[in-house]
Order: C-alpha cells, then sequence, then structure tokens
C-alpha cells in the first residue's frame, strides 16, 4: 500500500491524503501427474508412459520446464522410440543425452506453459518385471519446484480382465431373516483365466448357511467352494474367455444393524489384471425395523451321542412356530458334517405345514410352510465315514423369508454333537476277500387286498460276500394310498417319518440275512382297481444302492377265501408259462366247440 502525504495550496491551505494498493502474486510451481496404459502387461510387451504437467497460475506462463523421470530396473524405452510432446523444449534421455530405445529414462528441458492449462509427454515403455515409478521434481525456471508423480505397472505371464458383480436378496432384512448374496464372476479378457479365485469376507451379521457356485456359462467350470469363519473362497479351474460362474451364499441375518458385504476376484499367479476396478463388488444391506412377528424355533438332536465309524447316525430336527403369525417360505438349513456319508432325511409335518415329501438326498435346505403352532420334524440318517475320528457337530437353521422380524432369532438354530468311541482294535485280515454287494429282496402280503386292508411288507438283506457290509441302511418310501402302522427289524433300529421308514441295520456279516418288516393299512379311499408298486432302496458303505420292489394289486368287493397261503412272487418265466397254459386253453375249448357244431 502506497500513501501520499497531504496535497496543500498557498491560498487554499491541505487537502487530503491518497492511497492506493498494487498486489503482487508469488509464481506457483508447476504440478505433475503420471499414468501407465495399460497398467498390465505380459512380459516384454509396450505401454505407454504419460506425464502431465499443469500451470495453476491464472495469468503467468511458466518457463524453464523441467523434468527428469529415470525408471525402475527391467523397464526401457521399447522400440522404435515414439514420443509426443506437448510442453515445448526438448525430451532427451534422463542423464541429456539423445533419446534412443533401452534408455533408463526420460528428461524434459526448456518447457513453456501458459497460464491454467496442462501439457504432456508421452512415451513408449517396455518391462520385464512389475513396479511402481517415480519421476523426479517437476520445476520451471520462475515458478521454483513443484512435486514428485508415481504410477504403478504390473507384468505377468499373462493379461486378463475380470470382473465381479453382487447382489443381495432382499436388500432390507431384520433380524432371523433369510438372505442371499449372489455374485457373478466373469472373464472378460481374451486370454483364459483356469486359477482365479473368488474370496468373500461375510459379515459378523450373517450366518453363513450354504454355499454353492453354478450356471456356469460358455466352458467354465465353478470350482468347489470353501467356507472357513466367515470367510468364503474358490478357484475357478476352468475360465475361458467368455466364461461366468455365479456363487451364491445364503445365510441368515442376526444383527440388527446396517453392513456392506464385499466380494473380489483376482487373476490366477503369474498373471495379471489390465483393469483392476472392477475386481471388487460390494452389495449393502439395511437392517429391517419393522416385520411381520413370527418366532421359529429349531431343535436337534443326535443318535447315538458316541460313535464308532462305519456305524449309523440319526439327527432328530424339529422346527415349530410359536407364532403370532403364519408363515410361508421360511428356509430350513442343515449343511452335513464331510464325516456323515450318503446323508438321507425326510420330513414330517403337523396340521398344515408343509415340506419336502419323501426321502431326500444330500443336505438338509427345504423351503417350507409352517402356520402358528404347527411344527415339522425332520429325521435325517447317515453312515460315520471310515477314518472319523473327531466329534461330529453341526448346526440346523431356520430363517425367515423377507417381509417378517423374529423377536427372538436366537432360537433359529441348535446345533448337536456326537463324540467317537474308544477305537476298537483293527480285525487281522488274512489272503483275499471276495466283495460282492448285500442284496435286498421285497416282498408284499397279501397281494391283493381290499380298501381298508392291512399288508405287510418284508425285506430280506442277505450279505453274499465274504467280507462284512458295514453300515447298511434301507429306506422304504411307502405310497401315500397306504398308512404306515409298524415296523420290525431283526437288527439294528428304525425311525418312521411321514411316509418313509428307515431301518439303521448297521453291520451285516457274510452270508447273515437280516429280515424287515412294515405293516400298512390300505387307505379307504384307495383307488380300486390299481397296483401300487412300492420299492425299497439298501445302501452301504461301499458300492453301489439296491432296490427291490413289490406290487399290490387293489381291488373292490370280496376276495375268494381260498385257504391257501400268499403267493410266491412270480418270475418273468413263471408269467411266460401261465400264458403258454392260458393260450393253450384257449386254442382246446374252440376245438371242442367246433366238434359239437359239426355233431
Amino acid at each position: 500500500v502506497n500513501t501520499t502525504g497531504n496535497v496543500s495550496s498557498t491560498n487554499g491551505g491541505t487537502g487530503n491524503t491518497a492511497s492506493a494498493t498494487l498486489t503482487v502474486s508469488a509464481v506457483l510451481p508447476p504440478s505433475i501427474a503420471k499414468a501407465f496404459s495399460p497398467t498390465a502387461i505380459v512380459s516384454g510387451d509396450t505401454a505407454t508412459l504419460t506425464l502431465t504437467i499443469s500451470n495453476p497460475n491464472q495469468q503467468t506462463t511458466l518457463t524453464g520446464l523441467t523434468v527428469t523421470d529415470t525408471f525402475p530396473s527391467g523397464m526401457t524405452i521399447a522400440a522404435p522410440v515414439t514420443v509426443t510432446n506437448s510442453c515445448g523444449g526438448a525430451v532427451n534421455d534422463d542423464l541429456g543425452g539423445t533419446l534412443e530405445a533401452g534408455d533408463a529414462g526420460i528428461q524434459l528441458t526448456g518447457g513453456t506453459l501458459a497460464p491454467n492449462s496442462t501439457c504432456s509427454i508421452t512415451v513408449l515403455i517396455t518391462t520385464t518385471q512389475s513396479g511402481t515409478n517415480t519421476t523426479g521434481n517437476v520445476s520451471s525456471t520462475n515458478g521454483g519446484t513443484g512435486n514428485t508423480a508415481s504410477a504403478s505397472i504390473s507384468v505377468g505371464s499373462g493379461v486378463v480382465d475380470l470382473e465381479v458383480s453382487k447382489s443381495a436378496d432382499p436388500t432390507s432384512v431384520a433380524p432371523g431373516g433369510a438372505i442371499r448374496f449372489s455374485i457373478v464372476l466373469r472373464n472378460n479378457g481374451a486370454d483364459a483365466a483356469d486359477g482365479a479365485t473368488f474370496s468373500d469376507n461375510v459379515p459378523a451379521q450373517v450366518t453363513i448357511l450354504n454355499v454353492t457356485c453354478g450356471d456356469a456359462t460358455n466352458g467354465a467350470v465353478c470350482g468347489t467352494p470353501s467356507v472357513s469363519g466367515q470367510d468364503v473362497s474358490m478357484t475357478i479351474p476352468t475360465f475361458p474367455s467368455g466364461g461366468t460362474v455365479t456363487v451364491r451364499i445364503d445365510g441368515m441375518v442376526m444383527g440388527d444393524s446396517n453392513f456392506t458385504n464385499t466380494a473380489r476376484i483376482a487373476p490366477p499367479t503369474g498373471m495379471v489384471d489390465s483393469y483392476e476396478a472392477n475386481n471388487e463388488s460390494s452389495a449393502p444391506v439395511t437392517a429391517a425395523t419393522t416385520g411381520t412377528a413370527a418366532d421359529l424355533v429349531v431343535t436337534k438332536s443326535v443318535s447315538p451321542t458316541t460313535f464308532t465309524p462305519n456305524g449309523a447316525l440319526t439327527y432328530t430336527i424339529v422346527v415349530r412356530n410359536d407364532g403370532p403369525n403364519d408363515v410361508n417360505g421360511a428356509t430350513v438349513t442343515d449343511i452335513f458334517s464331510a464325516a456323515l456319508i450318503n446323508p438321507q432325511w425326510s420330513c414330517a409335518p403337523t396340521g398344515s405345514a408343509s415340506c419336502a415329501a419323501g426321502l431326500n438326498n444330500g443336505n438338509l435346505v427345504d423351503t417350507v410352510s409352517i402356520p402358528a403352532g404347527a411344527s415339522l420334524t425332520y429325521t435325517v440318517t447317515g453312515v460315520v465315514a471310515p477314518g472319523a475320528n473327531a466329534p461330529i457337530n453341526n448346526t440346523a437353521y431356520v430363517a425367515l423369508p423377507s417381509g417378517f422380524t423374529d423377536p427372538t432369532p436366537a432360537n433359529n438354530s441348535a446345533s448337536a454333537i456326537s463324540n467317537p468311541a474308544s477305537p476298537a482294535a483293527a480285525p487281522t485280515q488274512i489272503g483275499s476277500i471276495a466283495v460282492v454287494d448285500p442284496v435286498i429282496v421285497k416282498l408284499v402280503d397279501p397281494a391283493l387286498a381290499l380298501p381298508g386292508e392291512q399288508v405287510v411288507y418284508t425285506l430280506t438283506v442277505t450279505n453274499p460276500s465274504s467280507a462284512p457290509a458295514y453300515a447298511v441302511v434301507v429306506s422304504d418310501t411307502v405310497p401315500s394310498v397306504l398308512e404306515i402302522i409298524s415296523a420290525t427289524a431283526t437288527q439294528g433300529t428304525f425311525t418312521i417319518s411321514g411316509q418313509v421308514v428307515v431301518f439303521n441295520v448297521g453291520t451285516v456279516n457274510p452270508g447273515q440275512t437280516v429280515t424287515l418288516t412294515v405293516t400298512a393299512r390300505l387307505r379307504d379311499d384307495a383307488p380300486a382297481p390299481s397296483a401300487v408298486t412300492n420299492t425299497g432302496e439298501l445302501r452301504h458303505q461301499t458300492g453301489n444302492p439296491r432296490v427291490s420292489s413289490a406290487t399290490l394289486r387293489v381291488t373292490r368287493g370280496r376276495l375268494p377265501a381260498t385257504g391257501l397261503p400268499p403267493a410266491e412272487p412270480r418270475t418273468f418265466g413263471d408269467s411266460i408259462a401261465l400264458l403258454g397254459l392260458g393260450l393253450l386253453s384257449i386254442v382246446a375249448g374252440a376245438l371242442l366247440w367246433l366238434r359239437a357244431r359239426r355233431r
């Protein structure tokens, strides 16, 4: 600020002073940014390095621009030398000499940059290893020294572009509610990405119930998902260009706070991703505070509580609705231990509840309807693996559908544990043993019945092998026109759940026969005449399942009182013989009729 003295005159006296301000701004230094394109290459390929210089001054032109960029080990100027420069001045190697292929850096000197503008230098480089490249400080004669700039480039044996997209259904869940995360993994690159890995750290508010992979397209092959605590991971064994796979994580929300779940995909070892921005995807979930109230409860037990390898194991799971509202679309889940071989399950509902019918194989995943006050009872049978020597512990869950809230979500799961018994001495084997699958034969007595009458199915299990058959389980799904009354077994135990009878026979020794029976009553509304076929299935530790069927004929009216024992089961040959006898009788009758007419 510059202020004058008072102005005055001889005859007018003294006047005012005057001031003026001159603002002088300091010249700001230039700034620099740096980037590689692409950010990932195969070893020995080329990429474009771009240096962008900016002048932040609104009125001052920067002169004497200078910057030096010395490359890291393995990076050089590519041949042929390809350079662009909009900054003026000269571009040389980092030592000031002529820029040539193989040089390990570049240098700008004498550049000029107009106010509030940018300029750039590009150069084609090649590199054999991944790394971060940092420039020296950019400077100008009149603006002083500015910043440095860094950029990274990845180098691998191949370049891919992997993408992950994730969604949650529903996006708002109350405590105790079911949720499904769907994660689509896609290979957008030109090369195969066999061995790419997927990972997802599921938030603690979610109890993981089941993880599956499916919907593989364009030649991609799903891997086997692995769950460790809250971490889900999977390696994709075959992942060609354009291939996709979808991972689904089913869970139950236990917390009452918002959360976000993020999934990631990484290229195989040795390969690099050309566009890492799409390598992860998140799905936000909000906590629902209102909904239709229903208190679902799960209880679970196991028998026996002490197991032996090759022995049978039975779980009983009860799911009930303590109200106050009916629930349609709840999910019951129980993922069994790998130590349980050939798990099978059936469900018996009460009242108007509904669940999966018949005998089902594998893990328990069931969508159910449970009115208030109703319940479902699941019976699960399986065989303990031969080498099992650690406690077998698994948990059953029930999750509410969207729009419901559970006042006590803590009782939506229940666990049961069976501990190993003291190990027994292994039997000594002498010589070779011929192993043959056990045989099952099924008969029904009587084979002809009226609605309302009782019939007895007999299943005979015989082991013709010279070696024991371990962990024999026989299941019999009785047709719905029959009402099961009772069952018996000369060995082992059995359970009746709805229309399914499961016999845990255990070990059947060489030459031994075990007899199982199921007594049932034909329902009064059984259609007649009709034929009802009932099939029993035998499973054991090794070998293939075996089946045998028996057919019951249903009739109306009084049955003939023959006083004869029930007919033995006939073979195909017996049927042919009877058919032949019938035809002979018809022919003989015709001949007699013709002879009578001639007389």
